[in-house]
């Protein structure tokens, strides 16, 4: 039983933690509440606007959520652990304002994070924020 619970908890660290994104202008936090794994922004580049204001989710289809910011924003929500992956979540891109189905997985040590629509997908690679 405590052993099973160890290799749970290391399997949860695998994925938890800051990764830097694949254009290397930004930082993602991952983190588990329950067995449920988030995704947050916590640094990037475009995350602040000239007036030093931050930037806002305008192009979010929820009115309601068009006033929020986006440092700190969940954008990878629902996601729960099948076999060596992180699947049944979803992605957001505040960029459009779309969101995706998707599914992660460590590749090589790094994160690979997927956004699927429809049979279309793109894949992602993040590396481990120092």
């Amino acid at each position: 039983m405590l052993s099973s619970a160890i290799a749970q908890c290391a399997i949860a660290q695998k994925f938890t933690g800051k990764w830097l994104v694949q254009k290397k202008d930004g930082v993602v936090e991952i983190f588990k509440k329950g067995n449920i794994y988030y995704g947050k922004v916590i640094e990037g580049k475009n995350l602040v606007n000239k007036d030093g204001s931050f930037r806002k989710d305008i192009k979010n289809p929820s009115k309601s959520k068009r006033n929020r910011a986006i440092k700190n924003m969940i954008f990878l929500a629902n996601f729960k652990k099948q076999g060596e992956e992180l699947v049944g979540g979803t992605l957001y891109d505040s960029r459009t304002g779309k969101s995706y189905k998707g599914k992660i997985w460590l590749e090589a040590g790094k994160l690979k994070v997927r956004g699927y629509l429809g049979i279309f997908y793109e894949t992602r690679t993040w590396t481990r924020a120092k």
